[in-house]
């Protein structure tokens, strides 16, 4: 016992040097080597550790008592000493598609069990019996139906049923207030090896409204339909796209550096009909400049392309000269320069030649 009782103080610590344990382990033992003492020793352990949790999970006017299993442990914020603990009344307050929550951190998972509902009033279903009779004595089958169906709690309506079958049915997650400012999710499981088998699963987040950050604040979240702004899906994308837009800029060594440049001086030299890549070329380029804190490139790059400016041909029609211009200066502007959401834009323009009479 010694020997337990030691690598059970070595497994506890302690939090920030304070006076706050970790437990992580327990030994039992019986006061008596007897049938008696191993079961009070045993009673013990099972009300520390395997104590039914029941609550009310409630969904509008609809409720019903189920068991959270297993029994949930308080829970602490990071930074706060103040513990959270689980209300008796787990309330729905709105419904997501899965592929809009994702998957947040969760502290602990647990599957939502309903308690068997037994019903005892015929009174309430003698409307549903048969009341014309067709053969002798299908009037006294029909009632002795009911009386099994109400004695089944299998076939008594209950509500973990219905909210089970829409979140399968529809791909959605249940955002359920587990306490104040703490949330969790319900949605339904399906076990790996019985995959047409699936229950109730709670998964209770961390304390908090930014629990699932791309979701924004849960205490702020509201139906769809009363917001004038245009709905997105989450996650919310970034700005920044990054199909079609060509391949990041590895700039590891010098010659990956100088084959970005001369493409963008190819396009250049290759106006107008090279504009559109030219413009693509030179944010990626831009982009990459800022990121890495590289803005001398964009002023050596302006520079390039003025005295490519300068050595057009006469043969080359006005717009090369004015795109080569605009880049130029757009690569120098101060107001956007160095602003990374910012995307460089051809100079919108008509060119039209028209003849002169004298």
């Amino acid at each position: 016992m010694p020997l337990y009782q030691k690598i059970v103080d070595l497994a506890s610590n302690t939090v920030n040097n304070s006076n706050v344990n970790l437990i992580r382990g327990a030994i039992y033992c019986p006061d008596q080597l007897s049938v008696p003492g191993v079961g009070v020793a045993m009673t013990r352990l099972c009300e520390q550790h395997y104590q039914e949790f029941w609550c009310t999970l409630k969904c509008g006017q609809l409720e019903t008592r189920v068991q959270i299993f297993p029994a949930p442990h308080p829970a602490q914020q990071e930074g706060l000493a103040a513990s959270y603990t689980l209300s008796n009344q787990l309330h729905v307050i709105g419904f997501l598609q899965q592929q809009d929550l994702g998957t947040p951190i969760a502290i602990s998972k647990h599957l939502v069990i309903p308690q068997a509902q037994v019903g005892t009033n015929s009174s309430t279903r003698e409307n549903y019996g048969s009341k014309t009779p067709t053969k002798e004595g299908s009037s006294n089958e029909g009632t002795s139906t009911d009386e099994d169906n109400i004695s089944d709690p299998s076939k008594v309506p209950n509500f973990c049923v219905l909210l089970h079958g829409a979140l399968k049915v529809e791909g959605m997650a249940a955002i359920v207030q587990l306490g104040s400012d703490w949330w969790g999710t319900v949605s339904a499981w399906c076990e790996v090896s019985r995959a047409r088998r699936s229950c109730l699963l709670l998964s209770i987040l961390r304390p908090g409204a930014s629990a699932a950050p791309w979701l924004g604040a849960l205490d702020q979240l509201g139906p769809a339909d009363e917001t004038s702004v245009s709905t997105e899906t989450f996650p919310v994308r970034s700005w920044r796209s990054y199909s079609g837009g060509g391949s990041g800029c590895a700039w590891a060594r010098p010659h990956a550096l100088l084959a970005d440049v001369q493409k963008v001086l190819r396009h250049a030299r290759k106006l107008p009909d090279k504009t559109q890549h030219l413009y693509k070329e030179l944010n990626r380029l831009r982009r990459a400049a800022i990121s890495l804190g590289f803005s001398e490139l964009l002023t050596c790059v302006g520079s390039a392309l003025e005295r490519e400016c300068t050595v057009l041909p006469s043969s080359a029609p006005p717009e090369c000269a004015l795109q080569l211009a605009h880049a130029a200066a757009a690569l120098r502007d101060p107001r956007t320069a160095l602003d990374i959401k910012h995307t460089l834009q051809p100079l919108a323009a008509n060119f039209t030649v028209t003849s002169m009479s004298h």
